[in-house]
């Protein structure tokens, strides 16, 4: 897929060119950036604990066609409340293409309280296309992803120093619906994970945790319109089984001059399919280290730069389930944003391995994209941009 475009943005904040390649392992900062802003240059007297940033980009595909995207994103930061919420939608010619809307609400309790805790929920929609390099479990093709979490923690060591140690329990669920898959339906998946950890209750790491053991189980039900001959079953039930250590959404916001968050995650998987042609087992190693940097440069808030980088190894299953795989991913972003222009990267590269099923080669995957965008003034620019990927 290849396509570029001539952006017209009139925007709140910096527009953002669609994004067309899915980093899997670098967290959305982006979700954050109502919440906690990057504004040194404004005395602490005028700092705003509630964020709003938005654009609207009109322009011409390569077919000269019309596109669009809109991208709208909300906050609120207190000392026991983090809201947020981003939705991005991108149409066409033909009308609705793809949308992605991400929403988070976390609640602390003071740190001087009997009980100690945090509860935070977490929730995520997709739609339409997919994007490039998404996930193995969801295909290439068009479907509609959505997931939940809840993630609780309370406080069973002393309050000594700045960690606090916290038990931890989080549950998530999700469905995803296939929109032009021969042989797919949908999948429902539910999963648990417990551990325990540290996490701090200062304003410079306000929320996130590190998860020095933690066991997770995972059910999943793909559900197919029709069975392959001689099947006696329509679905496909896969489980996993997850023992590790990490970083769960670690969280810094240091002098309004740098947001960052990183997520690391270093285990073991045990997979099991229940399949048409039998039962598949396996296990392998797990890994995640990624990481999403936002900071400021310069006395008056210019330049604004950002780094994104994930590299992981996942034990998962392809979109029927009829496979066990093991996909290796390496991938970036880079963005710097001055007075005058912005420009920015993403991209990625893939290798997905069977591990159990039907034989197969590796499969190579990778996307590229690429914007840039000169600001013109009262808050509009003009730019390109082009996406590339490869994914079979």
């Amino acid at each position: 897929m290849h396509r570029v475009a001539l952006i017209v943005c009139a925007a709140a904040a910096t527009a953002h060119a669609d994004d067309r390649i899915d980093l899997v392992h670098a967290p959305e900062v982006r979700l954050l950036e109502p919440v906690f802003p990057l504004d040194r240059h404004i005395s602490h007297a005028r700092r705003t604990k509630t964020g709003t940033t938005g654009s609207l980009a009109l322009g011409l595909d390569h077919h000269g066609e019309a596109t669009g995207v809109a991208t709208l994103g909300l906050g609120q930061y207190t000392e026991n409340v983090i809201a947020a919420m981003r939705s991005e939608l991108a149409g066409g010619a033909d009308g609705l293409v793809r949308g992605r809307h991400r929403a988070l609400v976390e609640l602390r309790s003071d740190w001087d309280d009997e009980l100690v805790g945090a509860l935070a929920v977490k929730a995520g929609i997709d739609h339409g296309l997919a994007r490039g390099l998404a996930a193995p479990r969801l295909g290439v093709g068009p479907h509609s992803d959505g997931n939940a979490a809840a993630d609780g923690m309370v406080r069973i060591g002393s309050d000594k120093g700045d960690f606090h140690w916290v038990a931890i329990a989080r549950a998530d669920a999700g469905a995803t619906r296939w929109l032009d898959a021969p042989g797919l339906d949908r999948a429902t998946r539910k999963a648990i994970s417990l551990g325990t950890g540290q996490t701090s209750f200062d304003g410079e790491l306000p929320r996130g945790s590190v998860d020095l053991l933690r066991g997770r189980v995972e059910h999943t039900r793909i559900q197919r319109p029709f069975a392959p001959a001689g099947a006696g079953s329509l679905d496909t039930i896969v489980r996993a089984v997850e023992l590790g250590i990490g970083m769960h959404d670690f969280t810094l916001h240091i002098d309004h001059e740098l947001l960052a968050v990183i997520a690391v995650d270093l285990g073991w998987t045990w997979l099991e399919a229940n399949t048409a042609g039998g039962t598949l087992r396996d296990n392998a190693f797990r890994m995640r280290l990624g990481a999403g940097i936002e900071w400021i440069d310069g006395r008056a808030g210019w330049p604004r730069r950002t780094i994104g980088f994930g590299l992981g190894r996942t034990p998962t299953h392809t979109p029927d389930g009829q496979r066990l795989v093991s996909e290796w991913r390496i991938e970036g972003e880079q963005r710097i944003e001055t007075e005058h222009f912005v420009l920015g990267t993403r991209g990625g590269i893939t290798w997905l391995t069977p591990i159990a099923g039907a034989s197969a080669k590796t499969l190579l995957g990778y996307g590229v994209q690429l914007d840039a965008a000169l600001k013109l003034g009262h808050g509009i620019e003009a730019g390109v941009y082009s996406a590339t990927t490869y994914q079979p």
